[in-house]
């Protein structure tokens, strides 16, 4: 498995990142359910900044995001 562990942690990185994945190991699934935290990189937004407008569009229809809980533990949704 390769690593994703990146010197930084920017909205590109993580937007790149994200894309990898639902074009590579993920491209055969219609929805994947993306938990995350409430960091400020973690945004459909960021997307928008990286790629063009289609691209970005296409990617973040692909998403059911799910955001943890700012104040208490992701657990408690469970």
């Amino acid at each position: 498995m390769d690593s994703f562990a990146r010197e930084t942690k920017t909205k590109a990185d993580w937007a790149l990142l994200v894309a990898e994945l639902l074009e590579g190991r993920y491209a055969h699934c219609q929805k994947v359910t993306l938990v995350c935290d409430n960091r400020n990189t973690h945004t459909c937004g960021a997307f928008y900044e990286v790629f063009e407008t289609s691209r970005a569009r296409a990617l973040v229809k692909r998403i059911n995001w799910c955001y943890t809980p700012k104040h208490g533990s992701w657990l408690n949704i469970a």
